[in-house]
């Protein structure tokens, strides 16, 4: 800090903000704060009186360690990064500390300070070919033990990731390792891009990508299978190519960019068709129904399922046809096909379960949780929430965690427990944000804006559903869209707002005409009735509620009761 202070001093004229922006440089701070040139003072001079009171042996793991690209170093990284056994790097691990060039760190890690792991890289530069074997073993021990770690967390997802050999000392809790690691590994794939590591790169982006997707790092993913995806282009490598550009697909579809995560999906269908990879082809068609599915595009949403259906079938992919047969159920649901939706998602349960896919299993409980919700089956709905929920929390899956408190909390508010439909959806909202998911926030929204509609809380309702109006249309989720609107309808109509009420259902049921969703399209019919009728027009509401009941297809559904109820009543009156 002195020297800081010394060298601002000498520059009166500059601004301190450029002289920060200087430091940042960590390969320029040790020349900057060379103490005015007085060799006491110096930043390497005084570096260097520790650093020659070193054992060879302790010198040499010194001056290796500027060579990581992260922050700390954990025993077995130490020992792959200086070719010694894992006893052995512990002991100079020790004698760094104790000569206060490292510190440590907790958890049986050290790390050097930044200007340290500078000094210690100048150091190791005087060694090219040792410097350059010595991160080829650590890198190499952050593949395999990546590797290991997602076998562990995955095992059903092993034939789809890119294999590795074990490393030499074995991941003890692999979900926490991932989790300690996760910047390790970050710097690592990032020192690859910059300095022609390409296979270190690819397998990174391979390993880790459901890893980073679940747990809601989506942009450090979409910087890393970007990178992925540039180096295999620029290598000519088609093969490469491909699946970088479905992970960067998915990573634009998390993070409410579902229209820029098409343009990838196309291109790299293009890929894998031409190459002839049918596994990366049937990930991007998959992928295909899902983005479709996001931006209300049931039908072509559906027919990517299907062709992927049949893909992962025909090559016995049981793993795949399981996450197919979820996203299949999801856009049937979407499209108010319930009973098919049932189906498949009853299909896709009992396949995760027979090849013990928790993961899977938990997708499939909440989204049948999600349909049996729509049916008015609201009871038999939590139940099976709550044991999906249980599932996903198990496997570390925090996006998909939040999805489910979203949805938990408007099958409560169907029950009438409001209290606790809030705290379910106060929760998602927070996991919403955490995760960087606009379009879960998006949708827990629309749910917390119905609980406090029906609370009669009508301003923090409308704030509630004029946030989740706006992130959908972000989002492009045209599904999304009609079901906000119908929401703003009711609330306008609670509110004494018939002309803004009229507005909002017919711009929901203009929505719900394009995306195809009958029952949203009833409800919109359900809500111009309603309004109509508080108008005295009760022509114009038996016509509304006669196209509701057609858009319900005569299924016992709740909005159907709820119209059934309406021409009841009206017929009554009549008489």
């Amino acid at each position: 800090l002195r020297l800081v202070a010394e060298l601002a001093l000498s520059r009166p004229g500059e601004r301190l903000a450029d002289l920060a922006g200087e430091l940042a440089d960590e390969r320029r701070r040790l020349d900057l704060l060379d103490g005015g040139g007085d060799p006491l003072t110096a930043v390497r001079a005084v570096f260097s009186w520790s650093y020659r009171h070193l054992a060879p042996d302790a010198a040499r793991v010194f001056r290796l360690c500027g060579l990581h690209p992260g922050r700390d170093l954990t025993p077995p990284a130490l020992a792959a990064l200086a070719g010694v056994s894992l006893p052995e790097a512990e002991r100079l691990a020790g004698a760094l500390v104790r000569a206060h060039l490292a510190q440590q760190t907790g958890d049986d890690r050290v790390q050097l300070h930044d200007l340290l792991r500078v000094y210690a890289a100048e150091l190791a530069a005087d060694g090219p070919e040792e410097s350059r074997e010595a991160q080829q073993r650590l890198f190499d021990f952050y593949v395999s033990s990546a590797g290991q770690a997602m076998d562990v967390v995955l095992p059903q997802e092993r034939h789809l990731r890119p294999r590795v050999p074990d490393p030499d000392v074995k991941v003890i809790d692999a979900q926490a390792w991932l989790e300690a690691e996760r910047r390790n590994l970050l710097a690592v794939a990032a020192h690859a891009t910059r300095h022609d590591w390409p296979d270190h790169l690819r397998l990174l982006s391979g390993i880790l990508w459901h890893y980073l997707d679940v747990g809601g790092y989506h942009e450090e993913a979409l910087v890393l299978h970007t990178h992925a995806s540039a180096l295999a282009h620029d290598a000519g490598d088609r093969v490469a190519e491909a699946e970088p550009l479905i992970l960067i697909a998915l990573g634009h579809w998390r993070v409410g960019r579902s229209p820029e995560a098409l343009r990838y999906l196309e291109e790299a269908l293009v890929l894998a068709r031409e190459t002839g990879d049918w596994r990366t082809e049937l990930h991007a068609v998959n992928t295909l129904g899902l983005v479709c599915r996001a931006l209300g595009r049931f039908a072509d949403g559906i027919r990517y399922s299907t062709e992927a259906l049949e893909l992962a079938r025909k090559t016995g992919d049981r793993t795949s046809e399981g996450l197919v047969l979820v996203v299949l159920g999801c856009s049937c649901r979407g499209i108010g096909r319930y009973g098919e939706a049932v189906g498949y998602l009853e299909e896709a349960l009992a396949l995760a379960r027979d090849i013990a896919d928790r993961t899977s299993e938990g997708y499939a409980l909440v989204n049948l949780g999600d349909t049996l919700s729509a049916l008015g089956r609201h009871d038999e709905a939590a139940r099976v929430l709550e044991e999906g929920l249980g599932h996903l929390r198990a496997m570390g899956v925090r996006v998909s965690e939040g999805y489910a408190l979203g949805i938990l909390g408007d099958v409560e508010h169907a029950l009438g427990r409001y209290a606790e439909a809030a705290a379910h959806l106060e929760r998602a909202l927070e996991i919403a944000q955490e995760t960087g998911s606009p379009p879960n926030r998006s949708v827990s929204l629309k749910h917390l804006g119905d609980v406090r509609l029906a609370q009669g809380r009508y301003p923090e309702a409308a704030q509630h559903l004029e946030e989740a109006l706006s992130l959908a249309r972000e989002c492009g989720d045209r599904g999304v869209e009609s079901r906000v609107l119908n929401s703003l309808g009711s609330l306008s109509a609670a509110r004494g707002a018939a002309a803004e009420a009229l507005r909002y259902h017919r711009e929901a049921l203009a929505v719900a005409k394009e995306t195809g969703c009958r029952p949203e399209q009833g409800r919109a019919h359900c809500g111009l009735g309603e309004v109509h009728y508080g108008l005295g027009d009760s022509g114009a509401a038996r016509s509304h509620w006669d196209r509701a009941l057609a858009c319900y297809a005569g299924e016992c559904l709740p909005g159907a009761i709820r119209v059934r109820n309406h021409l009841k009543a009206l017929e009554r009156v009549s008489r």
